[in-house]
């Protein structure tokens, strides 16, 4: 075996903040690897051949050539590109050169080069690496617990390791997602209290000057139009509302979320043009907004009680929104974006919604589930959803597809933390893929210190979408576990993912339902006493649309007792597998050494007065947790929908099938979760 290659140099634009990163990152890891100090110099003019011992990290043009003894090494196909993050990594006569597309893309390419060493132990003689995502908008939360004020620089820089280029800042579960919660109004002074909107400005210009460092764009996602919200509100709040904005600026909701800014009245119009305009002044790099409504403190007039919205639909409202949004904030910044959440269930049916959302003007976008609700599970391609695309796509607009890459609300919380599911996640983006899609949004987020499995498996599907084939994910998934749990827990790891990717094949097959399949709301399903006479008491509700797919229906069943019956069956099946994969999981914990370690434990390095990172035990812990509790949730609804749809069908007295009935009611309501 040839000797180890010995870096002692790091050669980079130290003006370009990504650029400065990558060089501070690759000698802080390669310092540490092998046990030297590995100095950074600016790049000034590149030579024509760089010392042995150097790397090099550029983007195109300024890029060297390296020689090699043996042939001749085969032209960058890496173009400057400050959208597509695409990399290359070579290897040759003692030196190294990492390319990106843009800056952001060479930082991608170091995190890709860490990972070689940190497998291999050394730092490879000769190499030559490529990367280039199928998708070009890739938005992750920096982290999932802790709120908006919440966030570490650690944070930043793990999202971008796991292949983000968007960081998404905001969500509905924080108190800042509107624009007044970070721009002050002259026409509504009392919005926000100055010190609440201080502080938040604080944080975001902290976290954008973080964005900065590791090539970031930001997003925000808002709450619009600002409301009393509902009953998850304390009562003096919803008093208290109404004292921030002039009563003839506020309307009636005609939900239980109470009264509105009304962005027909004049002055409010007038506040939010420049609200909008002072954001992005202020905050240039914020690219894009995703604007969510009708929940979670967001809402529009009733157009049946606002006079100045009278026969004007709440869709309609939202779109006259969104297109102020995107008129002033393109003033602004060009090339800025505004979000259409197709998550919302009182538009996602209605027949006008495509058609309002294909006439707003240039700048906007469409962000949509594949379903219902975001599942940690789906990864179905149907024609309503496809329809969505193309239809947005062919009238200029972005596409990116809302989903969940790490975890969410289908799994139990707050007991779930991590939940690893990596050769779904290969389904879910090869999904994407297909549809040609613009980019995905992750709806949750994880935290830096779990490096779950599936974010190191989020980068390399994304920067190697020929992987996320069946055949080749299993293949990657199985070095992933060897990687990240050692070799005597590997293979019962990597059975347990398969058993946990053949439930959640059947829960994507069987999503006939929406909240009634979430365990956070679905208490008429997980609490329900199962007799005969409480069932026949309840309604079943929310059940899914048709959902075709080349002659396949995913939503096939007509009537609740015959949706009700083939979840029963499903979701029985889903949880005989969870109940697998659990055992699967003990038994690899059972096998794992007591001191075992990462290979991607330079993934986080906590920050001081930060949580540790998890060790590989703590992480399968974790995702033990998560297991057991599916496992018994869907074992829980199996008997509640299969005791349902018998008690819901049950023939009268002395009618023939009756015994039979009273049968299956029994098989599904006398087991056990």
């Amino acid at each position: 075996m040839a000797e180890p290659l010995t870096i002692r140099r790091i050669q980079t634009d130290l003006s370009e903040p990504a650029l400065r990163t990558a060089a501070e990152e690759l000698a802080r890891f390669l310092s540490d690897h092998q046990g030297r100090r590995v100095i950074v110099r600016g790049s000034g003019t590149p030579r024509p051949q760089p010392q042995p011992g150097t790397v090099i990290i550029s983007t195109p043009p300024e890029a060297p050539r390296l020689t090699r003894s043996t042939a001749e090494p085969p032209p960058s196909r890496i173009a400057a590109d400050p959208d597509h993050d695409a990399f290359e990594v070579a290897a040759a006569d003692g030196c190294i050169v990492i390319v990106g597309s843009n800056p952001r893309a060479a930082l991608y390419g170091v995190f890709e080069l860490e990972d070689v060493i940190a497998r291999h132990g050394r730092v490879p003689e000769t190499l030559e690496m490529r990367g280039s995502p199928a998708m070009d908008l890739r938005l992750l939360h920096p982290r999932v617990r802790g709120g908006f004020l919440g966030y570490r620089r650690s944070d930043f820089e793990f999202i971008a390791r796991c292949g983000a280029n968007v960081a998404h800042l905001s969500h509905d579960w924080m108190s800042e997602k509107t624009l007044m919660s970070f721009v002050p109004s002259a026409e509504l002074p009392d919005a926000t209290p100055p010190d609440v909107r201080e502080r938040n400005r604080d944080a975001l210009r902290r976290y954008l000057a973080w964005c900065d460092e590791f090539g970031l764009r930001a997003a925000l996602w808002l709450c619009e139009m600002p409301c009393q919200g509902g009953a998850w509100m304390p009562e003096s709040s919803r008093e208290a509302f109404l004292t921030r904005f002039p009563a003839e600026c506020l309307s009636d909701s005609g939900t239980g979320q109470g009264k509105v800014l009304c962005l027909g009245h004049p002055l409010v119009e007038q506040a939010y043009r420049a609200m909008t305009r002072r954001l992005l002044r202020e905050f240039p790099q914020i690219a894009m907004v995703l604007v969510f409504t009708c929940d979670s403190n967001g809402e529009f007039c009733d157009p049946d009680r606002c006079e100045r919205h009278r026969g004007v639909s709440k869709l309609v409202q939202y779109g006259r929104l969104l297109a102020l949004l995107a008129e002033e904030g393109r003033a602004v910044r060009p090339d800025f974006r505004v979000l259409t959440v197709g998550w919302g269930w009182h538009f996602r049916n209605d027949p006008d919604f495509l058609a309002l959302q294909t006439s707003l003007p240039a700048g906007t976008g469409l962000t949509s589930p594949p379903d219902g609700e975001a599942w940690s599970f789906d990864r179905k391609l149907t024609e309503p959803l496809l329809a969505s695309c193309r239809a947005v796509q062919k009238a200029g607009q972005i596409f990116l597809g809302y989903d969940i890459v790490f975890w969410g609300d289908d799994t139990v919380f707050p007991e779930t933390e991590l939940y690893d599911f990596p050769l779904g996640l290969a389904a879910k983006l090869r999904r994407w893929g297909l549809m040609g899609a613009d980019g995905f949004f992750d709806q949750w987020g994880t935290q830096a210190e779990y490096v779950p499995a599936n974010a190191i498996a989020l980068r390399h599907f994304i920067f190697h979408p020929e992987t996320t084939s069946p055949r080749a994910a299993w293949a990657f998934a199985r070095r992933l576990a060897r990687d990240q749990y050692g070799p005597q827990a590997a293979a019962a790891v990597a059975q347990a993912w398969q058993e946990i990717e053949a439930a959640q094949r059947v829960q994507s097959d069987h999503t006939y339902y929406w909240h009634l399949l979430r365990p956070a709301w679905s208490g008429p399903v997980l609490d329900a006493p199962l007799t005969l006479q409480n069932l026949q008491q309840i309604t079943l509700s929310g059940a899914e649309p048709p959902k075709a797919w080349r002659g396949r229906d995913y939503a096939p069943h007509r009537d609740d007792v015959a949706r009700a019956r083939a979840l029963g069956t499903a979701l029985g099946q889903a949880a005989e597998h969870f109940a697998r994969a659990m055992s699967l999981l003990e038994q690899a914990l059972e096998a794992m050494p007591a001191d075992q370690q990462s290979v991607y434990r330079h993934w986080h390095t906590p920050e001081a007065g930060a949580p540790p990172r998890l060790t590989p035990r703590e992480q399968l812990e974790k995702q033990l947790v998560a297991v057991r509790l599916q496992a018994r949730t869907q074992r829980r609804m199996s008997r509640f929908y299969g005791a349902w749809a018998a008690a819901n069908s049950l023939p009268a007295e002395g009618m023939p099938g009756r015994l039979e009935a009273l049968a299956e009611f029994e098989r599904f309501a006398g087991g056990e979760d």
